[in-house]
């Protein structure tokens, strides 16, 4: 229904039908979450409260009159209710952000496309506060998070339900073929921390980016470990705690070594971000 989807604000352009059947049949689809949530909600009004449902099938967007539509093959999911089955050792626990992050993690990962980052999102079906982007190569690979109250009234769905989209043709375009292996490393690895204060508009998911471009020596792994806003830390930014893993292939590193990498790494954040370095 187009009316659904204006109502929303969703920024789309449709692929009308010369004579639908009904405004349900309007347009060809250009979304999956629609059909999902009529979906979640004709369960949920039968006490079925623990759904997780998929669809793969193809999208729609009108590229002007005279055009052929351009489609696009999209994974859709919507889940609701608890995020595992609920044992004496595990009560129940209601799904939340990190599930869908966990899950949009392992999929990708299991298609071998490692080069993904979290971003941010704009997406109207989506609350505003919990919501994630998807990019890979510079394009938008997808988005998830909680639908928000104004979707959840247009779609008549009366429990909180997380939903994901991810485009299938970008994701499939930039998987990596053949998976290499090597050996176990012989050397100890050194690990070193790194607290930053930036602005709050600044994305992890560019910040990382941007350090893994970098292609420092020896640089094996960054890993996020904590995010922080509030007490002592400047209104309007964030602290971020990053760890850094070195590795040489062949010997041990020495410190010296090590210094000048976190010092080249440093200079590389100061001269693309405004920032403070964080006792």
């Amino acid at each position: 229904d187009p009316l659904k989807y204006r109502r929303l604000n969703y920024n789309f352009d449709p692929v009308e039908i010369i004579n639908p059947l009904s405004i349900d049949t309007a347009i060809l689809r250009p979304h999956l979450w629609g059909s999902l949530l009529g979906n979640v909600a004709y369960n949920l009004n039968r006490n079925l409260d623990n759904i997780r449902i998929f669809e793969v099938d193809r999208i729609f967007k009108s590229l002007g009159q005279g055009k052929l539509p351009s489609e696009s093959m999209m994974l859709g999911l919507a889940w609701t209710g608890s995020a595992a089955k609920p044992n004496w050792a595990n009560p129940r626990r209601e799904v939340d952000l990190y599930d869908l992050k966990g899950l949009a993690e392992d999929f990708i990962a299991d298609l071998n496309a490692p080069d993904f980052v979290f971003c941010g999102s704009d997406n109207p079906f989506l609350d505003t506060e919990l919501r994630l982007g998807l990019s890979i190569a510079g394009k938008n690979l997808g988005e998830f998070g909680l639908i928000s109250r104004e979707a959840a009234s247009i779609f008549e769905v009366k429990a909180p339900v997380w939903i994901m989209a991810v485009n299938l043709d970008i994701l499939i375009g930039n998987r990596i073929e053949r998976k290499t292996f090597k050996e176990p490393p012989k050397f100890p690895h050194s690990d070193r921390d790194l607290a930053i204060v930036l602005d709050n508009y600044i994305q992890i998911g560019d910040l990382l980016l941007y350090l893994k471009e970098l292609h420092q020596k020896y640089l094996e792994n960054i890993q996020l470990f904590d995010v922080y806003s509030g007490k002592q830390i400047p209104e309007g930014k964030k602290s971020v705690a990053l760890s850094f893993r070195f590795r040489h292939p062949v010997r041990t590193l020495t410190d010296a070594e090590i210094d000048s990498a976190m010092n080249s790494i440093l200079s590389s954040l100061k001269a693309k971000y405004t920032l403070d370095l964080r006792e």
